[in-house]
């Protein structure tokens, strides 16, 4: 951290885009599946998350809910 104006701001990171933090919400973005799949369409749901964001994909986190229903969210680079 370091001063500007008297506020603390983020240096940016070497390894983000224009001037961006990796704290800040804007270096990335997240994309979830809008309805929980049973547990016997998660390979195929990943699998074509996969196709539709390809290497932009930074994180990629899958969630037990209730009745073996599991959430997917998808976090992509910009």
């Amino acid at each position: 951290m370091r001063r500007l104006n008297g506020s603390l701001h983020a240096s940016p990171c070497a390894n983000t885009g224009s001037r961006k933090t990796a704290a800040s919400p804007s270096a990335r973005e997240e994309i979830t599946a809008v309805d929980p799949v049973p547990l016997y369409l998660v390979p195929h749901t990943v699998t074509v998350e996969v196709k539709r964001f390809g290497g932009a994909i930074s994180e990629l986190h899958v969630t037990r809910g209730g009745r073996h229903m599991y959430g997917i969210a998808v976090v992509v680079r910009e």
